[in-house]
């Protein structure tokens, strides 16, 4: 009998064997796996900026307006980085920013039918509001 020692069974094989339970268990996670998951931890957003848009004429809320918010993320190591949010507004015609810096911020607003609108703003405080009246164009003949 070739293959076999003295004290073994036939239905053993001389080779190296594995229990069940060894092989059922789930492998380590590699290097990349462990950054992923602490990458894939959700942000807490701090604050907001609110913006509000609303017609001038009757003060109605302004709905899926553009609101452009721009600002510059300040560094101390390395280069500034400039920041831009592209939103909407909703039914009642606010937008909301997270986490926008204290400091000089540009917000536009574009919707057609409507004048365009664009001014700096100082933030100087969290989870401030800006109230902004957008026009009609002027008809011209």
């Amino acid at each position: 009998m070739f293959g076999r020692q003295p004290n073994q069974s036939p239905d053993q094989s001389s080779g190296p064997s594995q229990s069940p339970s060894q092989s059922e268990q789930p492998s380590q996670p590699t290097k990349a796996d462990k950054k992923k998951n602490q990458d894939d931890e959700p942000v807490l957003i701090s604050h907001w900026l609110r913006i509000e848009v609303v017609s001038s004429v009757d003060k109605k809320p302004i709905e899926d307006a553009s609101v452009y918010v721009r600002f510059t993320e300040i560094h101390k190591k390395g280069k500034d980085k400039n920041i831009e949010f592209d939103l909407k507004t909703n039914q009642e015609g606010v937008a909301r920013a997270p986490d926008v810096p204290l400091g000089k911020v540009e917000v536009q607003v574009v919707l057609q039918g409507w004048k365009p609108f664009g001014e700096f703003y100082e933030i100087d405080r969290e989870d401030q509001t800006i109230h902004i009246e957008l026009t009609r164009p002027q008809h011209w003949y």
